[in-house]
């Protein structure tokens, strides 16, 4: 506090207002302004006929509405939801740069990862997912919930499936996928929550519908989403 205080009359202070005034601009100064166009309501397609007609005040044109109705239900998609995001989280396994690298070239990403990146994600995913979830007070009993997993490669979902101590069917959507596809990087994940929906009548996606989408990459970092499955399938 005391060089604080004394700053405006120390020999010191003439230099570092001399650095702060080289970092600033002298002149006019622009703001940018972002803004979204994103409505400030949200109305479900079902819905929506009777939200229009009451909007430009066509109540009376019931004829109208109810064809309108009509053509949302005859439909073959509606834009619902399937999976909504609960909560996030992303960890950098320490020292682990080394362990999974990548190359872009012009043939596309060359992934090179190290014999002990399984062993990595293995001995630190737990404790990940105890990070991430345990606020929620979903920490252990991982079988409770649904789990897409980044089908690295058969040795990583090998590794997670003995660490969480999981049910065989929990990663069996990851498990196809890794064997049609292979792994494509992070869109992988995406084919495994399309699979999962696939199958929601076989094993369905827990009492509760919480499940945890797990993406694995360079780093090696380790993402974490909390998933709520709708049941809009």
């Amino acid at each position: 506090m005391v060089l604080l205080g004394n700053l405006t009359a120390s020999p010191a202070a003439t230099g570092i207002r001399q650095i702060r005034q080289a970092q600033r601009a002298d002149g006019p100064a622009s703001v940018l302004a972002i803004g979204t166009a994103n409505p400030a309501n949200c109305v479900r397609q079902d819905d929506y006929a009777d939200y229009y007609f009451g909007v430009i005040n066509r109540e009376h044109l019931t004829k109208l509405k109810s064809k309108l109705h009509r053509i949302y239900a005859n439909r073959g998609s509606v834009e619902r939801p399937i999976f909504e995001m609960v909560a996030t989280s992303q960890t950098v396994i320490p020292e682990s740069e080394h362990a999974a690298a990548g190359r872009l070239s012009e043939n596309g990403l060359l992934f090179r990862p190290a014999v002990e990146m399984t062993t990595l994600i293995r001995e630190n995913v737990e404790q990940c997912l105890v990070d991430a979830l345990g606020p929620l007070g979903l920490s252990g009993g991982w079988n409770r919930l649904f789990w897409a997993v980044h089908p690295g490669g058969r040795a990583i979902l090998d590794g997670v499936e003995a660490v969480l101590r999981l049910d065989p069917e929990k990663l069996a959507a990851s498990r196809h996928v890794l064997s049609e596809f292979g792994n494509m990087s992070g869109p992988t994940v995406i084919f495994v929550l399309d699979e999962i929906r696939r199958r929601q009548g076989e094993h369905g996606v827990g009492r509760d519908g919480l499940g945890v989408l797990l993406g694995l990459g360079p780093g090696i970092s380790i993402e974490t989403i909390v998933l709520h499955a709708t049941g809009n399938y």
